[in-house]
């Protein structure tokens, strides 16, 4: 998955607008990373989200999507995976942002996103 773009107030990533499934260009040093922080502060999160949605159209709607952390220290961070029709797959750091890090964080009950990162992978 590549080009991952959130204006910060979606529930899930599945709101989101991204380039399609199996459209990418990146290699698994490029993978997406969060760090996620409890909200502790609401004032913090706010200043990252935008302020009027705009409705954009999915193409996440028909399939069943996971979401996960791996390969972090601690259970709040890690590289972002997606398991789309049963494979688990990469999502790209390209554009990655704390907007898109925040909407992962939210959906994975995990506050908000403290650090948006580029890492390496053991996967392509």
């Amino acid at each position: 998955m590549d080009n991952l773009y959130c204006q910060g107030h979606e529930k899930t990533f599945q709101e989101c607008r991204f380039d399609g499934w199996g459209v990418h260009d990146c290699a698994g040093s490029e993978a997406a990373g969060v760090v996620c922080q409890s909200v502790k502060n609401s004032s913090k999160l706010e200043s990252l989200v935008a302020k009027k949605p705009t409705i954009i159209k999915s193409k996440f709607k028909e399939k069943e999507i996971e979401v996960r952390l791996l390969g972090g220290r601690y259970p709040n961070e890690g590289r972002v995976e997606v398991k789309v029709d049963g494979k688990w797959g990469l999502v790209c750091g390209d554009g990655w942002s704390l907007l898109e890090a925040t909407v992962i964080c939210q959906q994975l009950e995990k506050g908000y996103g403290q650090a948006a990162v580029q890492v390496g992978s053991a996967h392509h």
